[in-house]
């Protein structure tokens, strides 16, 4: 396996972590946080598919189904996601909008979201 597809998936699995951190603090929360985490989580396992494959993708970009259109290109059935992607890029930025008061359930369904599409990218880069 390519080491930057290795260090993407290190990368994700910190991310995923810290989410999980957040949602489990009982004392003043960081619900953007959770949200941005498991967005940073898909992220990095939508680049680490495109890494492995060789499909160039733009580096800065941080809207999940824009990097899943280029992962189509090579597995189609990942198109499943689609829907969980889009929720949580809104979530994550929704976070970052300082007008606006993340939930508890938001973060909590964003990390859900993310966690089943991580099951998924695991399978498919052999994890």
């Amino acid at each position: 396996m390519n080491p930057l597809t290795l260090a993407l998936v290190a990368k994700a699995e910190s991310a995923l972590a810290t989410a999980e951190r957040e949602l489990a603090v009982r004392v003043r929360p960081n619900y953007d946080a959770v949200c941005h985490h498991a967005g940073m989580c898909v992220e990095r396992y939508l680049k680490a598919r495109l890494m492995e494959d060789r499909i160039p993708f733009p580096e800065y970009t941080r809207h999940l189904v824009v990097l899943l259109e280029l992962c189509l290109e090579q597995d189609a059935r990942w198109d499943v996601f689609r829907s969980h992607l889009r929720a949580i890029t809104t979530f994550e930025f929704q976070a970052a909008d300082p007008e606006y008061v993340t939930t508890f359930e938001a973060a909590q369904e964003s990390l859900e979201l993310c966690m089943a599409f991580r099951r998924a990218a695991r399978a498919q880069l052999g994890f």
